[in-house]
């Protein structure tokens, strides 16, 4: 063989070996890139699902019937149907 062929046959070897390399390489970091972006798919899902159920806790307290429950149960009164400015200003609270 002369020496060409010899310098070509080594960098042929020396390229596939150095493409594999960087294919192991580049495979490995698409893994660990896509494990952290399920991890935190899985986190958001999670958080969505929290963020639901505290929103419709949210709009339990916050309806009318257990607002008036609640103000009933402090001690607050109803109001009457008018109210006027002229006449005296009773207190909210009943004690």
């Amino acid at each position: 063989m002369n020496k060409f062929l010899k310098l070509t046959v080594v960098f042929l070897a020396f390229v596939a070996f150095t493409t594999q390399v960087v294919s192991i390489y580049l495979s490995n970091t698409m893994y660990l890139a896509s494990f952290e972006a399920t991890k935190l798919r899985a986190q958001a899902d999670e958080l969505s699902e929290t963020n639901m159920r505290l929103q419709s806790e949210l709009l339990a307290l916050s309806s009318y019937n257990a607002i008036s429950s609640r103000a009933g149960e402090l001690g607050y009164k109803k109001t009457p149907e008018f109210i006027s400015l002229y006449d005296p200003i009773e207190v909210a609270r009943t004690r």
